[in-house]
């Protein structure tokens, strides 16, 4: 029997709904989870990540220990990236941050110049104490920092010396670089490496924002394999008392902009919800408008490959300068053994169709890319979002304007109903989200 009314409604199937979830059920508080099965939730935004985000997302998994047993080893893999920037490509993510670093100083020396020779001498012992530092600020952010606590001399507490002082060439390298009138590589890197890294398609850095991404491009990555570690969370969920339905939001009333009750479209109808709390990245299709924010969503050219097609065994990212803060700024591409996929990020516009868009995006990828012995599929819209302005502070947990649009009625602005992901426009990609994350029911009780 479905509880009428709830704390929390959470709209989105991926392992931090149901982290999330936990936090309420471990106070007692009861959670309606919408499962929606038609999507995945499987998104790039959180299932790629670097060792500082696993160190997180395993503390919050042990601060569930009691209610669950989960070896969360057993649901990750080691996933190489391969960015492109202008003709140069970047190997990165590979399971030694000395094998990352080396690979940063031949495609970009002068990122290390007076420290290639540190680098050079890393034993295999301190490679592997670097790779446990990592994942140990991930962890201890999780458990003894804020939000508001969070600063750049919490990252090198016990550091292993030659970190900080890679990182400030790193950092030094890329903030004197930017401050030239002329586009150079260092205004390249960063684009391309916070595209990557944090969602955010900008040519400007802090230095947190620096430190985050240094830490990332250094550490192997991540590869979190989501459907099979759900599965796994959804049967404790349930057990644990939380409250499960494969459904969505057909209709929903406010009270002074607060949501009175919430409609489904299974036969259990009405339920009445304090907090909703949408996860997940796309903003396609939500019940409601997201005000003041610029979004770069994801179209998919689908390809038959024929015999002749090279095959390509990982997945590249291409960033050339010329595309760079434009409405469609980059690409990348991937394979399986039939198709050739093209995934190029277009900045969103409400009602903006894939067929409206397909000789445009046909004619780019044509001038960069070999197509002749392709022979085009399908074009279809993912889940996965790029943000065009991230977050002036890191310290304050993000708000972002809803609005919902009534019929016959102007707009009204919804009030206890919440995003987590992207679309928050957090600074730091996935670590951003995880921050939030682990602090929303300390301020949506």
């Amino acid at each position: 029997m479905l509880d009428k009314n709830i704390n929390l409604l959470i709209v989105g199937d991926n392992y931090l709904s149901y982290l999330i979830a936990l936090d309420y059920i471990q106070e007692n508080k009861n959670v309606l989870l919408l499962s929606q099965s038609m999507k995945s939730y499987d998104d790039f935004h959180f299932s790629n990540c670097s060792l500082v985000e696993l160190g997180s997302i395993k503390a919050w998994f042990h601060k569930h220990s009691d209610l669950f047993s989960i070896d969360f080893n057993k649901y990750i893999d080691y996933q190489s990236r391969v960015i492109k920037v202008d003709h140069s490509y970047l190997l990165l993510g590979r399971k030694s941050v000395k094998a990352n670093l080396l690979e940063l100083v031949r495609k970009c020396p002068d990122l290390f110049l007076a420290r290639i020779n540190d680098i050079r001498s890393i034993t295999d012992e301190e490679d592997l104490e670097l790779s446990r530092y990592l994942e140990k600020i991930g962890d201890d952010f999780f458990r003894f920092q804020t939000i508001q606590s969070f600063k750049q001399a919490n990252f090198f507490e016990g550091a292993p010396k030659v970190l900080e002082e890679l990182f400030l060439s790193f950092f030094s390298y890329l903030y004197n670089g930017s401050r030239s009138n002329d586009f150079g590589l260092s205004d390249a890197l960063i684009y391309s490496l916070r595209s990557s890294y944090h969602q955010a398609f900008v040519g400007q850095i802090g230095k947190i924002e620096a430190l985050h991404l240094f830490f990332s491009v250094i550490s192997p990555n991540i590869k979190i394999e989501h459907k099979v570690l759900v599965k796994a969370l959804k049967e404790f969920f349930v057990s644990s008392g939380g409250q499960l339905r494969d459904a969505n939001i057909r209709e929903w009333k406010f009270e002074k902009g607060r949501p009175w009750c919430v409609e489904l479209n299974t036969f259990e109808g009405v339920v009445h919800p304090r907090h909703v709390l949408f996860i997940g990245s796309s903003p396609i299709d939500l019940p409601f408008q997201i005000e003041d924010r610029e979004f770069y969503v994801n179209y998919v050219l689908k390809f038959h490959k024929t015999n002749e097609y090279f095959n390509q065994k990982v997945r590249i990212e291409n960033y050339h300068a010329q595309y760079m803060g434009s409405r469609q700024p980059s690409w990348c591409s991937y394979q399986d053994n039939e198709y050739v996929y093209f995934i190029m990020p277009v900045l969103f516009q409400e009602a903006q169709k894939p067929d409206f868009l397909k000789d445009r995006l046909l004619k780019t990828l044509s001038k960069e890319e070999e197509l002749s012995e392709l022979i085009f599929d399908s074009i279809y819209l993912e889940d996965d979002v790029g943000i065009k302005q991230v977050s002036r502070s890191i310290n304050i947990a993000q708000t972002v304007k809803l609005t919902y649009k009534q019929p016959g009625m102007k707009n009204i602005v919804i009030k206890n109903v919440e995003l987590l992901g992207p679309l928050k426009c957090g600074a730091l990609g996935l670590f951003s989200t995880l921050l939030e994350g682990k602090e929303f029911y300390r301020y949506h009780r």
